[in-house]
């Protein structure tokens, strides 16, 4: 059963999003709350509603590059240039002494 709302820490732990994102999104009223006794309920349509706005703004937009400076690293690795030369094979005895 889909429940109106949700505590904080079902939310989060449900949704995969921190406590702190959660406090920012009630603060930047992009989701709504309500508070009952000492608990603080998130209203799970103004959630869904959120969802869908965000949706509707990155439709169009294509993934960007990572700002993880590592994954930008490994990303070359991983789709290296298809004109880059080649790096020429060694031949004979490797270097190392045995």
């Amino acid at each position: 059963m889909n429940s109106l709302t949700k505590p904080i820490g079902l939310f989060c732990k449900e949704e995969g999003i921190g406590r702190q994102q959660t406090y920012n999104l009630i603060n930047a009223s992009d989701i709504d709350s309500v508070l009952i006794g000492n608990r603080r309920l998130i209203i799970m349509q103004s959630w869904v509603d959120y969802i869908s706005r965000l949706q509707q703004q990155q439709a169009g937009s294509t993934l960007g590059a990572s700002p993880n400076p590592k994954a930008r690293k490994n990303s070359t690795k991983l789709y290296p240039l298809r004109n880059a030369p080649a790096s020429p094979r060694k031949r004979g005895r490797s270097d190392r002494r045995r």
